[in-house]
């Protein structure tokens, strides 16, 4: 499934029509989650062909989205982080002393036990990246 995905990403951003392999991602994601009746879904929302790249980067990133909902949480966080997409409004009370600026989170925080036993390093990582609170980015995804 997400092997077809990045097909149709790949191919989207090369200016190649997508709308093949984003049919095959959306089929696979069905046959995972057991689905029986999706001919008409992937018809409707396979096609990319005419968008901009920006566009079909966007569909593609969203159907993905759809496809891992419920296994798959790490890929689509990254795909968040990476692209932008899905369009996320975060939670307004989502502001707190780990996520001060109240996004959605951009990494894991260091555990506490990290701090505890290895200070010196977990020192030095946090200022290698620029902080390490749930809403600095991780440095591949700026």
């Amino acid at each position: 499934v997400e092997v077809k995905f990045l097909e149709a990403e790949a191919l989207a951003r090369t200016g190649a029509d997508a709308s093949t392999a984003l049919a095959e991602a959306i089929t696979a994601s069905m046959v995972q989650a057991g689905a029986t009746d999706y001919d008409a879904y992937v018809t409707a929302n396979s096609d990319v062909s005419g968008l901009s790249e920006a566009d079909a980067v966007k569909k593609i990133i969203e159907e993905a989205y759809k496809g891992y909902y419920g296994f798959n949480f790490f890929e689509t966080w990254s795909n968040y982080r990476r692209t932008g997409y899905p369009e996320i409004t975060p939670n307004a009370d989502g502001s707190n002393g780990f996520n001060p600026s109240g996004v959605v989170p951009q990494r894991f925080i260091y555990p506490s036990s990290e701090q505890q036993t290895n200070e010196a390093n977990w020192a030095a990582a946090q200022a290698a990246q620029g902080g390490a609170l749930l809403d600095v980015p991780v440095w591949a995804f700026e």
